[in-house]
């Protein structure tokens, strides 16, 4: 699993996305594998469920205790 979070400095603004994340996995349609997200825990919040729904979409589930 490979997921990416890119802090943007310049983008500090209140409100503003700061964050890029992003999955590098093989496409799902109808599945977003990159995003912003204003703070580092949106984004780690929205590369977890995006993760989980991948796993979920082929019928796989995540190794416990792995993150």
């Amino acid at each position: 699993m490979a997921h990416v979070l890119t802090f943007h400095p310049r983008d500090l603004r209140p409100g503003k996305p700061a964050w890029e994340w992003g999955l590098n996995l093989p496409k799902v349609p109808g599945l977003e594998m990159e995003g912003t997200s204003a703070t580092e825990a949106e984004a780690k919040a929205a590369v977890e469920v995006v993760w989980t729904a991948w796993l979920e979409l082929l019928g796989l589930q995540p190794i416990p205790g792995r993150t």
